[in-house]
């Protein structure tokens, strides 16, 4: 979160846990069935994704949730990025059905990118440029608010199957990649990002 704390998701228990740090864990919640994704709210609570409810939920430090939107079509994660906006990748039902949208409070969500297959993974850097991985088409993928999507990263047949995605505080993009079992290490220059 914001206030440099971890959050983990057990969505098969419904169960939120804090990780203190010496390493134990606190439960925060209890009864979340299917939270698979957390981001911070950027106010020291937290953003739960219930993919198969099709729910985002905001979730308190006191460990009470409730529901902030509704009704998204397979959301696979979210994040928040420097602006204050909620981005969301949508797993869609089908083949090249996904998207990645933007949600502002009280307005329709915005389509950032559609026509992806299996969307897995989205994360923000410091600059407010979001990231998303693609992978049924073992892509990476990069938004800029005013250039729009750009793919960074792209593999062809079972190699380097991009899975999730995080970035951290001095800029780096991590992406985990299935096949080769690795994970990379993207550093950004002006307008992309590079490995």
């Amino acid at each position: 979160t914001s206030l440099d704390e971890i959050y983990v998701s057990e969505p098969n228990t419904g169960t939120i846990y804090q990780v203190l740090k010496n390493g134990d864990k606190k439960i925060l919640v209890k009864g979340l069935d299917g939270i698979s994704a957390l981001a911070s709210d950027g106010y020291g609570g937290l953003l739960g994704v219930q993919t198969k409810y099709g729910n985002v939920l905001t979730i308190t430090r006191q460990g009470v949730a409730k529901l902030w939107v509704g009704g998204l079509d397979n959301p696979t994660d979210i994040c928040k990025d420097a602006f204050g906006y909620v981005n969301v990748s949508l797993g869609g039902t089908g083949h090249k059905d996904g998207s990645v949208i933007r949600i502002i409070s009280g307005q329709k969500p915005i389509l950032i990118q559609g026509g992806l297959d299996k969307p897995s993974g989205i994360t923000a850097d410091a600059l407010g440029n979001i990231f998303f991985v693609e992978t049924g088409a073992h892509r990476v993928w990069e938004y800029m608010n005013s250039l729009g999507a750009q793919i960074v990263s792209e593999a062809n047949g079972d190699a380097a199957q991009p899975m999730a995605i995080v970035s951290d505080a001095k800029g780096s993009v991590f992406v985990l990649e299935h096949g080769p079992n690795r994970v990379v290490r993207y550093i950004l220059t002006a307008h992309s990002a590079s490995m």
